[in-house]
């Protein structure tokens, strides 16, 4: 492994040793995977794969373990590990893709299952920009940056939206989704959030907007790796939600569960700049 940045801070390989002093969050899964942190230093040690000692929001250290998968530690560094070195520059990322649509930054959240990674295909088929998939970092000023991480895509959903997975790669040895690369993409200023969820009561598309209050419970339980930044961040990463909710329109796009149409949801979030909602 080569000496790289990651969102500015410098990652390059060695002993990964160390780590807090005092930990205020210790968490052991059952695989053996363990993260041990305080707000400024995290060290993040996942079973067979590498060990990651993040600090400062400025510096990574990456000790890979023989035999580990590849594939995996890429997707740690562009997952938690991402979001560890982001809380300690007091910055947090949603946990969402993010389009530019007629110039305007649009990020699509919601639950597992509820067709978002569908969604931001269609919206990338129809001409939209991809900025970043599924970890949407989010700057003080309400910029999302892009930082490299490859799109993931089931096979199934690909093969339905005919997307092309010549240059695919697995996200890890153990998963089947696709690892696709993303071509380079500006900033953008964001400025809707659209929560999808899927209702099974629902028989057509509804597109509503919350309340402030609501607004901030939605970008608060959505920020990426929400319980772990609760145990480290609490208040910062409160504060960080209720700013955003001041700053960009949110909305909720409910869809049936059984039959839907990823074309109809995919418009209605794609001339988000013709639907008032803020």
């Amino acid at each position: 492994m080569r000496v790289h940045h990651l969102m500015g801070a410098e990652v390059r390989p060695g002993r990964a040793g160390g780590g807090p002093r005092r930990p205020t969050f210790e968490w052991t899964a059952p695989d053996g995977t363990r993260l041990c942190a305080d707000a400024s230093v995290a060290r993040f040690d996942v079973a067979g794969v590498a060990r990651f000692l993040v600090e400062e929001g400025a510096r990574i250290t990456v000790e890979a373990y023989p035999g580990g998968d590849p594939f995996a530690l890429r997707s740690l560094l562009h997952g938690t590990v991402v979001a560890l070195l982001l809380g300690q520059r007091r910055e947090f990322a949603l946990h969402a893709s993010t389009v530019r649509a007629h110039g305007r930054g649009i990020a699509v959240t919601g639950d597992s299952g509820a067709g978002k990674s569908t969604t931001v295909l269609a919206l990338r088929a129809a001409g939209h920009e991809l900025v970043t998939d599924d970890v949407s970092p989010v700057s003080a000023a309400g910029v999302v940056t892009p930082f490299g991480r490859a799109l993931h895509v089931w096979p199934e959903t690909a093969a339905a939206l005919g997307v092309d997975v010549s240059d695919a790669e697995p996200v890890c040895e153990s998963d089947a989704k696709y690892s696709l690369p993303v071509g380079p993409a500006a900033p953008v200023r964001l400025d809707s959030v659209v929560w999808l969820r899927r209702d099974p009561g629902a028989d057509e598309v509804r597109y509503a907007r919350p309340d402030r209050l609501e607004a901030v419970n939605l970008l608060l339980r959505n920020a990426y790796r929400f319980p772990m930044l609760m145990k480290l961040w609490p208040s910062e990463v409160f504060a960080w939600a209720a700013d955003l909710a001041g700053r960009v329109d949110t909305a909720v796009l409910t869809r049936p569960a059984a039959t839907w149409s990823v074309d109809r949801v995919a418009a209605l979030i794609g001339d988000v700049r013709a639907t008032p909602v803020g």
